[in-house]
């Protein structure tokens, strides 16, 4: 039987008709996403530019890589973003307060704020926020001629940066949060809850790349696509990152989500079972 899609107006809509036992949370994370490509030159093109610069021995030639390690890396930034509908030239309010919450105090000055955001999603570790923000004060601010030893660290932490981002997208995930009533007698893999993943319902035409799902009784699918505006978007976004790297990140970026929705909730009364 084909099921019938509903389009819900707000994500608290969709977890109240879901209905968790929020102190006995189940959480479930699978799959992976795909990054699209935005733009005509990537950012692996940028960096063999910059590689292809190395070569040579002149003043030139060290300016331009640099130039060109900078650009892997605003290029990086800038696709990530347009990748979950995020303009990188305008951050709004919502994920600006996002980033205040998520960032330490000196994470917080990041500029331009499409990189203090791509940080705050957990895409960056800070060791190489601190060499891409000294990357680009030597590109923007300083006149003077880079020394060899300058040129092949920048050259090094736009190659890492990207590796990492590489890494990152293989063990992003859907995320499957549900209870343990919901959960008992499933097996692993079969959707119990409120699905996180890419948008798979095409009949919806509401704009996002992003969705929470509910299969609901009487074959209904209940459906909220995020966008900008939603906090948890950005939280379900960090979440998706870190869930294979750091439990305790992701356990947190799960009651922000739950808190976000229900302020009066005490954050520590809620349990969460991986």
């Amino acid at each position: 039987m084909k099921r019938k899609i509903v389009v819900l107006n707000t994500a608290k809509e969709l977890f109240e008709k879901v209905s968790l036992d929020y102190q006995n949370l189940y959480v479930e994370y699978e799959d992976n996403i795909e990054f699209e490509q935005y733009f005509e030159l990537s950012p692996e093109d940028y960096l063999k530019f910059a590689k292809q610069d190395l070569k040579s021995k002149d003043n030139r030639g060290h300016i331009n890589a640099l130039s060109n390690a900078k650009r892997a890396i605003d290029c990086l930034v800038e696709n990530v973003l347009k990748n979950f509908e995020i303009n990188p030239k305008k951050i709004n309010k919502v994920a600006l307060d996002f980033c205040e919450e998520v960032l330490g105090e000196e994470a917080k000055e990041i500029n331009p704020q499409s990189l203090r955001l791509f940080t705050a999603l957990g895409l960056s570790p800070s060791l190489l926020v601190t060499e891409t923000r000294n990357l680009r004060n030597k590109v923007e601010h300083e006149f003077s001629d880079p020394n060899l030893s300058d040129v092949k660290r920048s050259f090094e932490v736009a190659e890492l940066l990207i590796n990492n981002l590489k890494a990152k997208e293989l063990y992003s995930c859907s995320i499957d949060l549900s209870d343990i009533h919901k959960n008992g007698n499933t097996q692993y893999g079969e959707i119990t809850g409120i699905r996180f993943a890419s948008r798979v319902w095409a009949a919806t035409k509401t704009n996002g790349r992003f969705e929470l799902s509910f299969y609901g009784i009487k074959e209904n699918v209940y459906i909220y696509v995020l966008n900008q505006e939603d906090k948890i978007f950005y939280y379900y976004l960090r979440a998706m990152f870190m869930a294979r790297f750091d439990l305790d990140d992701f356990d947190l970026c799960i009651k922000k989500i739950i808190k976000e929705l229900n302020p009066d909730l005490n954050i520590d009364s809620l349990k969460i079972k991986f």
